[in-house]
């Protein structure tokens, strides 16, 4: 499945499950000036093509200066899990010990699998 990027009112809809269906969905946060983020596109897209049933998006964290009020997140790239028929459990990946991140994409992206499967 194709990562979609997120304008900011369909963000809200999904992070508030103001949708009409209800779908499981993958966001990334990333920003246009984070080397990792934009290091993390590839494998982010590989994961989404193996997970045909999910909602992959990707957000651009700058375009929304409220989202530290609404989600708490240490930084980009950080990826959520959003139950759009539990708009309010929604489910943020750890950021991985310093010492255990991967230094290209911050994730591993086995982690993000596990993180997938955990939730899904």
């Amino acid at each position: 499945m194709k990562v979609q990027r997120l304008t900011n009112s369909a963000f809200e809809k999904i992070i508030t499950g103001n949708i009409r269906s209800k779908e499981k969905c993958i966001i990334k946060l990333y920003s246009n000036e984070c080397h990792l983020c934009h290091a993390l596109k590839k494998p982010f897209q590989d994961i989404a093509d193996s997970f045909e049933e999910l909602h992959f998006f990707a957000f651009n964290a700058d375009d929304y200066p409220d989202l530290p009020n609404i989600i708490s997140y240490n930084g980009v790239p950080t990826i959520l899990f959003v139950n759009t028929s539990q708009p309010d459990s929604i489910e943020i990946m750890a950021d991985p010990p310093r010492k255990y991140s991967h230094k290209e994409t911050w994730y591993h992206p086995e982690d993000i699998i596990k993180f997938i499967e955990r939730n899904i």
